[in-house]
């Protein structure tokens, strides 16, 4: 994990016991949408650098 990740989530802590249910199942949805991408994008890269392409 990165140092900038890192930051991000001591900051969602620091926060997260002020924020309604709403706002943490948006968290949530957003932070797993993020990580999707985020496979997504590395076995692009993975594909990419093994001479296949992905599309």
């Amino acid at each position: 994990m990165s140092e900038k990740e890192k930051e991000i989530l001591e900051k969602i802590a620091e926060n997260l016991p002020y924020m309604d249910d709403e706002d943490k199942v948006i968290l949530a949805e957003k932070a797993d949408s993020m990580a999707y991408m985020n496979r997504k994008w590395k076995r692009k890269v993975e594909l990419e650098t093994s001479g296949n392409v992905a599309t």
